[in-house]
């Protein structure tokens, strides 16, 4: 998904948002000034619909990556009582001790109280 596909899908929505609006806007008489800031909100409208499809698609085509490197079957399900491995993202179980995470974010803060004063 290059950045020359997005340009063109969003320019193609924007002369079909645009289009619609120009028989309109030449037999009122219409400033061509404002038919231009008409067109560049239609082009701003769809290069964000754009921006925003695309993004839906990586983030699905990434976990549907993620699931075949890990060489899982994605339709195995997990047994009820079993417990996930890991944590989300990438974080091991042996990294969340809470405790540990609390005593280093306390020395953290008094050696900026002692840096401070």
């Amino acid at each position: 998904m290059t950045a020359a596909l997005r340009l063109a899908l969003s320019l193609l929505g924007s002369l079909l948002l645009w289009v619609p609006t120009l028989p309109g806007a030449l037999a009122g008489g219409e400033d061509p000034a404002g038919i231009a800031v008409r067109y560049l909100v239609c082009l701003l409208a769809a290069r964000l619909g754009v921006g925003i499809l695309f993004r839906v698609v990586t983030g699905y085509a990434g976990d549907l990556d993620d699931a075949h490197a890990e060489g899982s079957d994605p339709s195995e399900a997990d047994e009820p009582g079993e417990e996930p491995e890991t944590l989300p993202y990438g974080r091991r179980r042996d990294d969340a001790d809470e405790e540990a995470l609390l005593a280093e974010a306390l020395e953290d803060v008094e050696d900026t109280t002692a840096l401070a004063s």
